[in-house]
């Protein structure tokens, strides 16, 4: 694989002027405000969201005794409705603002707690931001009152535990896999860096937080404990699923110029109801194996794994790429998951001063998160469910599967270059970034 972000000379910046940084920075962080604050508070009330139409009403219906799969489209396992009840306490209108705030406070955490982590000083400062200006996974998150920003902030204390809080990886990364099960793909950048106590530890914390609420919901609670049905997870044929899978499923139902939307890609959104028939669940479970399994063989074969304790999370961060690209089932909100492995990235090429591959880079993210935005909001008021113009739309379902992969391919390079910079870890000095950990 050819090595990316190769430095114009022969040392890496060590710092940015402090003008232009302040300007960028300053920019970077009132483009994330007017985006992800601004354009969503106006939507928080004017339409049904995720928070309001699943997670609220599974957690009143806790409070009211009863199990939250009584509510219909919760699929996930019941620890999220438990964390959610003191929120149900409040009318469903302050309960999804707090739960928007929250959800901010969660981002901002997130970035800060990254910040030394990756080397401290404006270029850290500045990948972050970027990251998180440039996500239009973060806008569609907090429009629909989604919980993947607390899972961003887990995800991020398990890549980057305080080096006399160990306990914090694994603790961290069991809650967000007991909350939502696919953050659990962080645990095989573990595993082949042979960490199995943190493995061990991290899967019987999950274990522990999925095991204990729903036994109070089987032996406290009244009615089901468990979702209807658990073959959603083969795939969705789904405009906004994002996945390779989902673009296989689709091209089964090629769209005619002109033609009304296929059906399935319109209805296949609704996971907990869409069924898939027999040929089509073997489809979408092949791809996914076969792209998983080709993507983790590339992973185990990367001189990373060699290196130092720098490499870790960005081989974690490549298996959460990996899993983007390979799930049966990837929304868009999901690629708020993206995040860390993004700003990692992005603060390399900026030290490197591979502008050329930090563009790359920010195209990649562009692509992956906006065109469901696109698609939902402008391409809908225009054309409606019909197929106007099939390229447009052909691209604008495509961008999303082809930016994720060229952030795992980034990912993957990064992970294979000879030299190794270390700018991932806690030891790393905030005054020197290009320092390497002792």
């Amino acid at each position: 694989m050819p090595t990316v972000g190769e430095p114009s000379s022969g040392h890496p910046l060590k710092r940015s002027p402090v003008a232009p940084s302040v300007a960028l920075l300053a920019f970077l962080i009132l483009v994330y405000i007017f985006v992800d604050v601004l354009l969503v508070l106006p939507e928080l009330h004017a339409k049904q969201s995720d928070f309001g139409a699943f997670y609220y009403p599974a957690a009143r219906a806790v409070l009211a005794g009863r199990s939250p799969y009584s509510v219909g489209g919760l699929i996930y396992p019941p620890l999220l409705p438990f964390v959610l009840a003191p929120l149900a306490l409040l009318p469903s209108a302050w309960a999804r603002l707090i739960w928007f705030a929250l959800s901010h406070l969660f981002v901002v955490v997130a970035g800060v707690r990254m910040w030394r982590p990756l080397g401290g000083g404006w270029c850290a400062a500045l990948a972050i931001a970027g990251a998180w200006a440039t996500s239009g996974a973060l806008f569609e998150d907090l429009g629909e009152g989604q919980v993947n920003t607390l899972l961003l902030l887990l995800v991020v204390i398990a890549l980057w535990p305080r080096p006399s809080r160990a306990w914090q990886s694994p603790m961290a990364l069991g809650v967000a896999t007991a909350l939502k099960l696919w953050p659990g793909v962080v645990v095989l950048g573990d595993a082949l860096l042979c960490r199995w106590r943190t493995v061990v530890r991290a899967c019987g914390v999950a274990l522990i937080f999925i095991l204990v609420p729903r036994l109070f919901v089987a032996v406290v609670l009244s009615g089901p404990t468990a979702p209807p049905r658990a073959d959603f997870w083969a795939g969705s044929p789904g405009a906004l699923n994002g996945s390779l899978p989902g673009v296989a499923l689709r091209l089964l139902d090629f769209p005619k110029r002109g033609a009304p939307v296929p059906t399935q890609w319109v209805a296949a959104h609704s996971v907990e109801t869409f069924k898939l028939t027999r040929p089509q669940a073997v489809l979408s479970l092949g791809v996914a194996l076969v792209v998983f399994g080709g993507g983790a063989a590339a992973l185990a074969r990367t001189k990373g794994l060699g290196g130092p304790g720098s490499s870790a999370p960005l081989l974690s961060a490549a298996f959460i790429a990996l899993a983007l690209v390979s799930a049966p089932v990837v929304w868009p909100h999901y690629h708020v998951m993206q995040l860390p492995g993004v700003a990692m990235l992005g603060v390399r090429f900026i030290r490197r001063r591979s502008w050329t591959w930090l563009s790359v880079l920010g195209v990649a993210t562009l692509a992956s998160t906006w065109p469901a935005v696109l698609i939902r909001g402008p391409y809908l008021a225009h054309f409606g469910l019909v197929v106007t113009h099939p390229l447009l739309l052909w691209t604008l379902i495509l961008l999303t599967p082809a930016g994720a992969l060229a952030i795992l391919f980034l990912l993957l390079a990064e992970l294979n270059r000879h030299e190794s910079e270390e700018v991932c870890s806690w030891r790393t000095s905030v005054s020197k970034p290009g320092s390497t950990r002792p």
